[in-house]
């Protein structure tokens, strides 16, 4: 729920996680850690994320059917993008407050305390 309310692909994208940039290709690393710079994956940026959903609105009003027989092109954009985001979260300050909500996993994950 809480990606369908912030803009992103579900989570069978390539990149599937809400919180990181872990993607199918290095899911299966062992020992891999989230936050800083020197871990396997770094959290989201909020900023980077809204630059991505520009560039897949402005490739979207390129194409005459983005959301039927094109999507699969607009998936293979974001992916390329290594994003997940497709469009503005509608309302940022749910958006924000939704992570908040979940600090049990934000506050770990922004001091890189987090193993998968």
């Amino acid at each position: 729920m809480m990606a369908s309310h912030s803009g992103e692909l579900n989570n069978s994208a390539t990149y599937f996680s809400s919180f990181a940039n872990v993607n199918s290709t290095n899911k299966h690393t062992v020992g891999g850690t989230i936050g800083g710079r020197q871990q396997t994956w770094q959290p989201w940026d909020y900023d980077q994320r809204l630059k991505v959903a520009e560039k897949v609105d402005k490739y979207k009003k390129r194409l005459k059917d983005p959301e039927g027989k094109q999507r699969g092109n607009v998936t293979k954009c974001i992916a390329e993008n290594k994003s997940r985001q497709e469009f503005v979260p509608p309302i940022r300050q749910v958006y924000m407050l939704t992570c908040l909500r979940q600090s049990h996993y934000i506050t770990p994950i922004m001091h890189g305390n987090i193993s998968l």
